[in-house]
């Protein structure tokens, strides 16, 4: 018998149904499914901060229709509104169809990854994939009512899709391409509607586009069918997205919370706290505030002469406190403090501590190894003279995560799992610049 093949039209590629290669990976995934399911039903775990947040918010907005307007002026709305939609649909408020949805999410994020794009060597596409099944800043947080999840769902769904649009560009057609232009802007302007990150990531993203097609001399774009001015037709699609979203929940015209950066700004340049949360610092504003209803365009005002105050008073003292900042935002291990310290396990054995910290310590340094393997491979992408169109990807998507890492360590707040989706960016792109070592004249597919 002839075996059959299923054709794919966005992975570009056919799938035969007798293949042996996939089958591993469907066990891999359900063995992952497995264990994370395991991990969400036996563990215990308390919602506090601002997981409990987001949980009260959305029975809030289900029982209300609207938010609490302190929790509006510092964070998206996008989370607590899916978590009310979550609750509607199945009639229940439990915390725990929440944890399942991370679960799903993070499983169909992995298998994106994976497809996204082939190395020549399978082994090291697997070692990519494997290091992010066990990525700290998303198994610490797989209990918890996390917004990580949702947004990196939709991040990942959009520079999937990215990817394909490189690759492909206008061989499409014209329908099928502006459905794909489209599709990638309303993803991420969802992701934005989540958390307001992928604003600044697809900016930066664009500026790397600009650099490779306008201003680099040596470099050449030479199998990338897509143009820079289809990509800025996404972005411009993407803050009309963004924007109507936000309006439609909290009734104001804008991409992202009304205090529109200052806060993290503010506690960023808290020297004394080192830019991390401060319990002080939201003491204080909630009495300015609450006076105000907590009136966005009022506070902005209040806010900035405080931030630049803080600015001029300790920007010395943030680029000394640099190496600290960078390390505890950065280092994943800092967010295993969620597992450990807000969970209670199914039994007083202490081996399942040390198995999960040890899974934590390897994950840890094997996203170490990624910063070092992509930040080596950015400068080479940047002097090679031709780039095909996933090494094109690869120089905008660092070149956007390295340049957000470098504001977030000098300008705002310092929580490790904010770079939470960078993590998972350097570790999805692992598997290309370690190739690029072990077999330099390589081609990607």
């Amino acid at each position: 018998m002839k075996n059959s093949n299923i054709k794919f039209p966005f992975l570009g590629k056919n799938i035969s149904s007798s293949t042996t290669s996939f089958i591993p990976f469907v066990f891999f995934c359900s063995f992952v499914f497995f264990a994370y399911y395991c991990l969400i039903t036996c563990w215990h775990y308390t919602q506090i901060s601002d997981f409990k947040n987001y949980y009260d918010e959305a029975l809030l907005y289900l029982t209300m229709g609207k938010m609490s307007k302190q929790f509006l002026f510092f964070q998206a709305p996008g989370h607590p509104f899916l978590i009310s939609k979550v609750f509607r649909i199945f009639d229940s408020s439990n915390p725990s169809l929440i944890q399942f949805l991370n679960l799903c999410q993070y499983l169909t994020a992995i298998v994106l990854t994976h497809l996204s794009f082939k190395t020549q060597l399978s082994w090291i596409k697997y070692l990519g994939t494997i290091s992010l099944s066990i990525c700290v800043s998303y198994l610490s947080l797989m209990g918890f009512l996390a917004a990580e999840f949702n947004f990196l769902f939709f991040f990942v769904l959009g520079n999937f899709l990215l990817i394909k649009y490189l690759q492909k560009g206008n061989s499409f057609g014209i329908l099928p391409i502006t459905f794909l232009l489209l599709s990638i802007a309303c993803i991420f302007g969802i992701a934005q509607f989540v958390r307001p990150l992928s604003f600044y990531y697809l900016l930066f993203f664009g500026i790397g586009l600009a650099y490779l097609k306008w201003f680099s001399p040596k470099t050449k774009l030479s199998m990338m069918q897509a143009t820079l001015w289809q990509y800025v037709l996404v972005f411009i699609v993407f803050l009309i997205v963004s924007v109507g979203l936000y309006q439609n929940i909290s009734g104001k015209w804008s991409y992202q919370p009304p205090q529109n950066g200052l806060w993290s700004i503010y506690v960023g340049f808290n020297a004394k706290a080192k830019g991390s949360y401060n319990a002080e610092d939201i003491t204080q504003f909630k009495e300015i505030a609450e006076p105000f209803d907590w009136n966005g365009e009022t506070l902005r005002t209040i806010l900035k002469p405080k931030a630049i105050e803080r600015i001029k008073a300790n920007w010395l003292e943030n680029i000394r406190q640099s190496p600290q900042r960078a390390m505890r935002l950065l280092v994943p291990y800092f967010t295993s403090y969620w597992f450990f310290a807000k969970s209670i396990p199914p039994n007083t054995n202490s081996i399942w501590n040390l198995l999960l910290k040890a899974i934590f310590m390897l994950s840890t340094l094997t996203v170490l190894v990624s910063y070092l393997s992509n930040g080596i491979y950015l400068v080479k992408l940047l002097r090679k003279k031709h780039l095909n169109s996933v090494e094109v990807f690869a120089f905008c998507a660092l070149f956007s995560a390295f340049l957000y890492i470098l504001i977030h360590v000098f300008c705002l707040e310092i929580q490790p799992r904010y770079a939470a989706h960078l993590v998972f960016l350097n570790l999805w792109i692992l598997p290309l610049s370690l190739e690029s070592f072990i077999q330099p004249n390589q081609k990607f597919q």
